[in-house]
């Protein structure tokens, strides 16, 4: 069967983020996200039960006022704090607290019909929407944001917009206390499952990945 867009997606950040990926892929299950699917079902089900729905998050300005884009097609766990920047950081990036859901325009994608800027552009990846914007042209566009990436961390810069941090951090917070705070729900589950991370950086004088 065809991989969905999804998946493929997916796959092209495995490879750019984790240059060991194709050795490593056994099961041939290409994750969106570190989050194994009993994590994702957990977190799902306690933003359902406290907030009615699996819904984007993102904030939007409706005239004057702010409110959630409320899309409930295409959403995705997003890491608040991002994957690579917590493992730096050696903090567990899937812990429940730091996921939010957003629909894929305002996670990854932007918005197609703006031009890729910041200032035209609500979006917390503004380099993912790029390189999926540039991928049927330039398949090397995951692993050129994965390289400048791996510099801004290195170099103690933030890869991501993190205008909408606080926003999106007080959400899920407030969710997640009060959905633990019922002694009837279970517990968040281990990540037993999933595939051991081999972290590496880019060396910028061998021009190659390296042991971190």
């Amino acid at each position: 069967m065809r991989d969905s867009r999804e998946a493929r997606t997916a796959r092209h950040w495995k490879y750019a983020f984790e240059p060991d990926y194709k050795e490593n892929e056994a099961d041939g299950r290409h994750l969106k996200t570190g989050l194994s699917e009993k994590q994702k079902d957990w977190i799902k089900t306690a933003w359902i039960i406290v907030i009615g729905s699996w819904h984007c998050i993102f904030p939007v300005w409706d005239g004057d006022k702010m409110r959630e884009c409320g899309a409930k097609d295409h959403v995705e766990a997003h890491h608040v704090y991002p994957q690579g920047a917590s493992r730096r950081l050696n903090e567990d990036p899937d812990r429940p607290r730091n996921i939010a859901p957003l629909c894929d325009k305002h996670h990854r994608k932007g918005q197609r019909n703006q031009p890729l800027e910041r200032e035209t552009q609500d979006v917390v990846h503004l380099d993912s929407a790029w390189a999926n914007r540039e991928y049927p042209n330039d398949h090397e566009s995951y692993q050129k944001v994965a390289i400048q990436r791996s510099q801004q961390l290195d170099e103690g810069k933030e890869y991501w917009v993190p205008f909408w941090d606080n926003w999106l951090r007080k959400r899920s917070d407030n969710t997640i206390t009060i959905y633990t705070s019922d002694p009837e729900n279970p517990p968040y589950p281990d990540n037993k499952n999933q595939r051991e991370h081999h972290t590496k950086i880019w060396d910028f004088q061998k021009k190659e990945w390296v042991d971190s």
